[in-house]
């Protein structure tokens, strides 16, 4: 139960908390011809990522483990990468959403055959 409880954390604090920050950020900074499609579907993902968050922290808790204490504590176990670029091309925000949704998958296919 520990292991899986270990795997937990991570998986909230980087793969759910930090894909839901970076995908508000894209969605704030989108431009072009298709900004308005692409601003509400990075709206409605950012909400589903989030929602994502508490159901996470509730099985934690339910086999015995901890969760996030804190704003500090996601980086200590973090696995996706943040985007601190000033200027990101809506391109390169889709691909690299698109690439950190794909590891998002893979991590939670991880941890639910731990």
């Amino acid at each position: 139960m520990e292991e899986i409880s270990r795997e937990r954390r991570p998986l909230l604090a980087a793969d759910v908390f930090a894909l839901y920050v970076k995908t508000k950020s894209f969605h704030w900074q989108m431009s072009g011809t298709h900004f308005r499609d692409y601003h509400l579907l990075l709206d409605e993902q950012a909400e589903q990522i989030f929602a994502m968050t508490d159901d996470i922290a509730e099985r934690a808790r339910k086999i015995g483990g901890t969760t996030l204490h804190s704003i500090s504590d996601i980086p200590k176990h973090q696995r996706l990468t943040d985007n601190n670029k000033e200027s990101v091309t809506t391109d390169d925000m889709l691909a690299e959403l698109r690439n950190d949704n794909g590891e998002l998958t893979r991590f939670l296919r991880r941890t639910r055959s731990a």
